[in-house]
């Protein structure tokens, strides 16, 4: 498959802009949607009294699953969001994260809570 966009270069950034692109790449606002409906819902499903080490394994777990869903979808879409002029200078097609690297980042937080 021959890709017909161009993906700018790599840019010169500081530890903490690279932090915040690999950051970007989870979607944290649709991570924190997950979170909520996953608490309410251990709350509904324990009539209120949570276990707290099993909620926090569940948002964690939860979170890591999301973003590396959200990753491999940014993945995806980084050549629709070249083209488009709103999503233009996300961590992908803007350069700032190379396409290998997010893909690493994925299954990372695939695999790390199957510990």
């Amino acid at each position: 498959m021959q890709e017909t966009f161009n993906i700018a270069p790599q840019v010169h950034q500081t530890w903490l802009q690279v932090v915040q692109s690999y950051y970007q790449l989870t979607k944290p606002r649709i991570i924190l949607l997950l979170l909520i409906t996953t608490a309410a819902g251990a709350l509904v499903a324990s009539r209120g009294e949570v276990d707290a080490q099993l909620l926090l394994a569940m948002l964690v777990g939860g979170a890591m699953a999301s973003g590396s869903a959200n990753t491999i979808n940014c993945y995806y879409d980084r050549d629709i969001d070249y083209i488009m002029e709103r999503t233009r200078w996300r961590p992908l097609p803007s350069g700032r994260v190379q396409p290998s690297h997010a893909l690493i980042l994925a299954g990372g937080l695939a695999i790390a809570p199957l510990r």
